[in-house]
């Protein structure tokens, strides 16, 4: 598990907690949600009720831009892809107070690759609001289109 956000606003009826949780690759598995609860259920707060284990939703975020280089990174395209997959391994959970991905970190992260000038992202149009409890994946995979 990577990521993870304990949910004690009574989320399942009054005295309840819910942990949220996410690996790097997006939601948690079921076999991932099973063995935390193992281990936390037995933990919760003394006259507490419920406490439910549950993985973080999906949610699709497609990646387009134009990366304009100086030709000095042949690999300019591979690590823009690396970058962007980074950046959503790592991203957090959703709350219930809107997270959103910004293009402007898109942009960010693009234009700290090697031999980047400058970076046109078509997609996102706009900022991105991730559901509560949801971490975002990218679907389809990250199109990049190199140009000099």
């Amino acid at each position: 598990m990577t990521r993870w956000v304990v949910r004690d606003d009574n989320p399942f009826g009054p005295g309840t907690i819910g942990v949220c949780l996410a690996n790097a690759a997006g939601p948690a598995t079921q076999d991932e949600v099973d063995a935390v609860a193992r281990i936390v259920v037995p933990l919760k707060p003394l006259g507490s009720q419920e406490c439910r284990v549950f993985a973080a939703a999906p949610q699709s975020l497609a990646v387009r831009a134009t990366l304009y280089t100086d030709g000095t990174n042949p690999n300019a395209e591979a690590d823009a892809q690396a970058a962007v997959a980074e950046l959503a391994a790592t991203y957090p959970i959703g709350s219930l107070s809107t997270l959103f991905v910004y293009r402007s970190k898109l942009i960010e992260i693009l234009m700290e690759i090697s031999g980047m000038r400058n970076v046109v992202v078509t997609a996102p149009a706009a900022d991105v609001g991730l559901a509560p409890y949801a971490v975002f994946v990218l679907s389809p995979a990250p199109v990049f289109t190199v140009a000099s």
